[in-house]
């Protein structure tokens, strides 16, 4: 019998391990795998990596890519660059936790398939930015006037000519989210978290929503800092004010796409 896999479980869980991890990108929910009857009984597997019951595994085939799988992520975690987590671990490398999003760019490197939920972790190199949050200037600059500039004789040098000044360009420019200098009645961070909206799994989630954002942290997206056990920080008031980074918490987030927060 199939069990739904706990997503918002698995999705901010900080680390897993290496079988947990190759289960959950064929469908499996390693909540619902056994160990194997003869596991630890003659010595068999004693000390090594865990085994498991077949019965844990939906068919002949999935049993078979599973442990493909495991032996290649096992080769692959202490020999590249895919696993930080691993760099600096002792022990055997199903001994060592690590991250999905480490394990699902892993996948997509070595061309293996996987879960949705875990394709939407893999990171590009590079976020794009939302499409309006540097919105095309509407500004334009005019072209000199030249229908009555003064005649020059053959020969001669004009050393300076008349051109039309260009309009005046706004003094402050306020970007959503990246910004100088604080404007209240600008919502902060507004510009990620439409951003991780349009990414997360579920955009009306505010799990899904809030692990996106944890992500961006981690990069560095747009104002964000980092993520600490507190919340997400970001540069706010106080950063501004005198360096100490701002915090975003798990509920602000929840009363903004609520619409419970001050707009």
């Amino acid at each position: 019998m199939d069990i739904a896999i706990d997503w918002r479980y698995w999705l901010i869980f900080p680390k897993v391990q290496e079988w947990e991890a190759v289960a959950l990108s064929l469908g499996i929910d390693p909540e619902s795998m056994r160990s194997h009857p003869a596991e630890g009984v003659y010595g068999i597997n004693y000390g090594g990596a865990p085994i498991f019951a077949d019965s844990s595994i939906p068919n002949r085939k999935v049993q078979a890519e599973f442990k493909k799988r495991r032996a290649l992520l096992q080769a692959s975690i202490f020999t590249t660059e895919f696993f930080p987590t691993a760099r600096g671990q002792r022990g055997e490398p199903w001994q060592v936790p690590i991250r999905l999003a480490e394990f699902a760019e892993w996948s997509a490197h070595v061309g293996l398939d996987m879960t949705a939920e875990l394709r939407a972790l893999i990171e590009p190199r590079s976020p794009a930015l939302p499409p309006d949050l540097f919105p095309a200037s509407p500004v334009q600059v005019s072209a000199p006037n030249v229908e009555h500039a003064p005649s020059v004789a053959p020969g001669e040098v004009q050393l300076a000519t008349s051109v039309a000044t260009p309009p005046e360009l706004p003094s402050k420019i306020s970007v959503p989210g990246v910004k100088h200098k604080i404007v209240n009645r600008i919502q902060p961070l507004r510009a990620e978290i439409k951003f991780a909206m349009s990414t997360a799994i579920d955009s009306a989630d505010a799990m899904a929503v809030w692990t996106v954002l944890g992500k961006l942290a981690e990069t560095q997206y747009g104002s964000l800092i980092g993520f600490s056990s507190d919340g997400i920080q970001y540069m706010g008031k106080n950063y501004q004010a005198n360096g100490t980074p701002d915090i975003f918490t798990f509920k602000n987030l929840r009363q903004r796409m609520t619409g419970s927060a001050r707009a």
